[in-house]
């Protein structure tokens, strides 16, 4: 028999064919029997066990829809950010960009040979999300130049925490560990309680996804047998237990299939069906896997709402200030992440002394409509704080000939004027 095939955020994996579907009391087994090629998603697939009896791994979570639309969102909106490198100028007051830079061209162009800029850093969320740490290997030139990033999966490198000035690192290389420098290693990192451990999502996740899957399995089954609960039969007389097995089997399969669910039930004599009930609370199934999508959300710190979960006080009169709290709250500390780690790992000990720096372009995700920008470009054209084609270039317009210098209200040219005059008809009489 072939082996069944799971694809997904980790790659392909070789698995034995498929068992019988998990039930609450006998959890799905993990391990799926994976070959000798990946040794290391033997552990990464166990997972861990949750009150709810059931065992919470990267391959159960991202079964879970709220789980993988709360990455989704969190991913695609570090993903679609503008990334740029800045250096400080002489004087230290502004930045000004950097545009040719090998770091740069990896991350805004071509990261490697099969990955664009938007997959590379979705994968790096989706891992940070998940496993509580990206690690992608730089591939280096003779001169030290970056050249690729080559995102590495769990198990494919190994960091050596015991010396905790000087970390070491190994790369998998032909199914062998290799130790490699640490100025080829870019790592992005989640939250860390202990000094460069990152703490596992899932393991203090565990007890809510656990009780989000089995809801959802729970659901399932009872929409299966097309929301019924069960029934007693009964009838007079006794039966052996061969024999009340024979008579439970034969009636599961002439009357509890799809096209027989809602037929007529024809009974022998004296035998008697007694239907089942829920009670009310049994029954809350909506309100339980609404609040188990809210726990997950809170888990993943994304606004239900950005998930398409609708709640009963939304209002689109403040989209703005929402999709700014949005920005701050569940995408700036990804973003901040991941531009540090670029500082750290892929510019040069002359450039961080230089205190270059990366940034993501968050504007054009928190900006207000186009009144409150109208009103805004207004107020600071007033006071001369900016030009016109600087207004256009944030539009998204093209720059226009003789708009490259800020312009100023007539009456405050004029009175600037007379104020000047008045200087030099007090200078000239003191002078006399």
């Amino acid at each position: 028999m072939s082996d069944q095939d799971y694809s997904g955020l980790v790659g392909t994996l070789s698995a034995s064919p498929a068992e019988k579907p998990p039930t609450l009391d006998q959890p799905a087994k993990n391990s799926v029997g994976l070959n000798e090629h990946y040794p290391w998603a033997e552990e990464l697939f166990i997972g861990s066990r949750s009150d709810a009896g059931v065992n919470v791994s990267v391959r159960q979570a991202v079964q879970v829809m709220a789980v993988v639309a709360c990455c989704r969102v969190i991913a695609e909106g570090v993903a679609q950010l503008p990334i740029g490198l800045f250096q400080p100028t002489e004087d230290g007051r502004w930045r000004e960009p950097v545009l040719r830079h090998p770091a740069l061209k990896l991350l805004r162009r071509r990261p490697n040979e099969v990955q664009t800029p938007f997959g590379f850093r979705e994968t790096m969320i989706w891992h940070v999300m998940l496993f509580g740490r990206f690690v992608a290997w730089i591939n280096r030139a003779a001169d030290g130049r970056p050249l690729e990033l080559i995102p590495l999966l769990p198990g494919q490198y190994h960091c050596d925490t015991r010396n905790i000035t000087n970390h070491q690192w190994s790369v998998q290389f032909d199914g062998n560990l290799v130790p490699v420098k640490r100025n080829q290693i870019f790592e992005v990192s989640g939250p860390q309680i202990t000094f460069g451990c990152p703490i596992d999502p899932l393991f203090i996740a565990r007890n809510v996804l656990g009780l989000a899957i089995a809801t959802e399995r729970t659901h399932s089954l009872l929409h299966r047998n097309s929301a019924r609960v069960g029934g007693i039969l009964t009838l007079d007389g006794q039966l052996s237990p061969e024999g009340k097995e024979r008579m439970r089997e034969g009636f599961l399969n002439r009357f509890q299939s799809q096209n027989e669910q809602f037929g007529v039930v024809v009974l022998d004599i004296n035998t008697k069906f007694h239907q089942l009930t829920m009670s009310g609370v049994d029954s809350e199934h909506i309100e339980t896997r609404r609040l188990q999508i809210e726990e997950v959300c809170r888990w993943a710190r994304v606004f239900p709402a950005m998930i398409m979960q609708s709640e009963k006080n939304q209002s689109n009169a403040s989209s703005t200030q929402f999709f700014r709290q949005h920005a701050t709250h569940s995408l700036s500390p990804y973003c901040d992440r991941f531009t540090q780690a670029a500082y750290r790992d892929l510019l040069s000990r002359e450039e961080q002394d230089d205190e270059w720096e990366f940034e993501l372009d968050m504007s054009k995700m928190i900006r207000g409509d186009a009144q409150a920008r109208g009103q805004y470009y207004k107020d600071l054209a007033e006071v001369g704080a900016i030009a016109p084609n600087e207004v256009r270039i944030r539009e998204g317009l093209r720059p226009m000939k003789g708009l490259d210098e800020p312009t100023r209200p007539l009456n405050r040219s004029a009175g600037t004027e007379q104020e000047s005059e008045d200087d030099n008809d007090d200078d000239q009489i003191s002078e006399d």
